[in-house]
């Protein structure tokens, strides 16, 4: 093989890469696939049916308060594309929009800004849900449940432990 030039993803940009030092063995390359044609309709089907579970609207109980907790900025999980979906249903199982928050869990990484976190809701849920962008450093935002048998605590934040019900979203990613 004598490409050495390659152009990788980076974020929602590329970044060019040239290896005409290295002795490169191979390049694997994805197989292209083409999108979905209808994005929106495949994610309400998948959550009609879902593998192995009841749909959200046998689960979700009127009157609830729901947690969705998605990865923050620093993975590619594309939340704005399916996370309004899912506030539909949601909504259609009896959740009430004032009853719905949505936790960006960022770890041990900075609390997302305003920018960032209409970047992962996207444009249709702008002011629909509350939002609220974990922040380790804040312990008034987390609640002590205990320690560990070598006696570290155990905090969680406290906007997951305020709902009925905690809704995890994320993708299985390099990093």
């Amino acid at each position: 093989m004598t490409t050495t030039g390659f152009t990788l993803a980076y974020g929602r940009d590329t970044l060019a890469a040239d290896l005409a030092r290295c002795e490169l063995l191979g390049a694997i390359r994805p197989r292209e696939m083409p999108g979905l044609a209808d994005l929106d309709g495949t994610l309400r089907a998948a959550m009609g049916a879902p593998i192995a579970a009841p749909p959200l609207r046998q689960i979700i109980r009127p009157g609830e308060r729901v947690t969705v907790i998605i990865p923050d900025i620093t993975r590619l999980s594309r939340c704005d594309l399916f996370l309004p979906i899912l506030i539909d249903e949601l909504s259609a199982a009896g959740a009430a929009d004032e009853a719905i928050t949505v936790l960006i869990g960022g770890g041990a990484h900075p609390p997302a800004t305003g920018s960032e976190q209409q970047a992962l809701l996207g444009e249709r849920l702008r002011g629909r849900v509350r939002v609220v962008a974990h922040d380790s450093q804040d312990d008034e935002s987390h609640v002590t449940l205990g320690n560990t048998s070598r006696g570290t605590p155990v905090c969680f934040d406290r906007a997951a432990l305020d709902a009925n019900r905690i809704i995890v979203t994320g993708a299985i990613t390099h990093h």
